[in-house]
């Protein structure tokens, strides 16, 4: 019988290697998040090879005191509530929203696309902006940020870069450039930030991530593992001979799995392949 010809002791090694390497490889991989908070306000930047967009995210309350909107109180707000005041509320943003990039010339151009996020902190209204304007990519953007803040000296704005594929940024809120204080401050922005190399191993360990923090994933990858300790001869199913020929075929199957996840995707953070999920899952 199988289960009778494979030695034990190689098993439990090779599963036990294979939870060493799952431990190491997911230390420290949780990804923080940056959550909407109370008396804050937060300037998105998404940084492409040769495009630049960026969102405001203004919680929608205070928005609604600093602009005496009339908006309701007493329950959270739906898009029919907002939708009324909404240029107002895009005319105040971008008064305090400034984007430079001399000795070109940079601006704010919305691209018709807003929503309401609801957090712990509260309802914050994003607003959606492509930087246009210079001819090629400038190396850094001088930006001013006092939304909120230009009213209530105790809020603090965030400048923060969320995308960045040189950088291995991706839909990362917690990425914190600088901190607005007071209203009329200039911080910069380095656009050149980081190396293809960087961001490509960041794809790779975002590949592991995603491997492991699925419980799916990961029992389909010990499926694939175990008859790493066992070879086919002579028509009958074997056990290997020592513990580095197991070792050596878990490796490459964890390497060629890992890898075909992070190209997928990598792929799919750069839109450059999407496909409906249905077809993935199954």
């Amino acid at each position: 019988m199988l289960h009778r010809s494979i030695r034990p002791k190689v098993l439990r090694l090779a599963l036990a290697t294979f939870t060493c390497l799952l431990c190491l490889f997911s230390a420290g991989l949780s990804p923080q998040a940056l959550a909407h908070a109370k008396a804050q306000s937060y300037l998105y930047f998404q940084i492409g090879e040769s495009a630049v967009t960026a969102h405001v995210a203004a919680p929608i309350q205070d928005l609604n005191k600093v602009l005496d909107l009339g908006l309701p109180t007493d329950r959270k707000l739906a898009r029919a509530d907002v939708e009324p005041v909404f240029e107002r509320i895009r005319t105040y943003a971008e008064q305090h929203t400034d984007v430079q990039c001399a000795p070109q010339t940079c601006e704010l151009t919305f691209t018709g696309e807003s929503s309401l996020e609801n957090t712990h902190g509260g309802q914050f209204l994003q607003i959606y902006y492509e930087v246009d304007g210079f001819e090629t990519r400038p190396d850094e953007l001088q930006v001013a940020y006092d939304v909120i803040l230009a009213d209530k000296p105790e809020f603090t704005n965030f400048l923060l870069v969320d995308d960045n594929w040189k950088t291995g940024t991706f839909d990362e809120e917690a990425n914190i450039i600088s901190a607005y204080k007071k209203a009329g401050e200039i911080k910069t922005l380095d656009l050149n930030a980081g190396s293809f190399l960087q961001g490509f191993l960041s794809i790779m360990r975002l590949g592991i991530e995603h491997i492991v923090g699925g419980v799916d994933h990961v029992l389909f990858l010990i499926a694939l593992l175990l008859p790493s300790v066992v070879q086919r001869k002579a028509g009958a199913w074997r056990p290997v001979e020592k513990f580095s020929s197991a070792f050596g075929h878990m490796i490459k199957i964890a390497t060629v799995f890992t890898v075909a996840h992070s190209v997928a995707l990598g792929l799919t953070t750069l839109q450059m392949v999407d496909l409906p999920s249905r077809f993935v899952e199954s």
